[in-house]
């Protein structure tokens, strides 16, 4: 894929600078960050996109995905 921005081509996810783009949604992206396909949004430590919650576990809810297996395992 060839994107040309500011006369610098990327070829993969890191140019010359070494800065990362997301080839998905061309915008800059952290390291440890995943693209979802389904959410069209990059993540941050994206472990997977869960279809029970509809949204993707990653940094910010791993800890509430968690306590929905433990309390689904719980009650059943």
């Amino acid at each position: 894929i060839d994107i040309k921005e500011n006369n610098i081509y990327f070829l993969n996810e890191r140019n010359t600078n070494g800065i990362r783009i997301c080839l998905d949604c061309f915008i800059i992206k952290p390291d440890r960050t995943r693209h979802c396909k389904v959410c069209k949004k990059c993540v941050l430590k994206c472990d997977h996109h869960c279809f029970w919650i509809n949204n993707c576990v990653g940094h910010y809810n791993y800890k509430y995905f968690i306590c929905l297996i433990f309390y689904s395992l719980l009650c059943s």
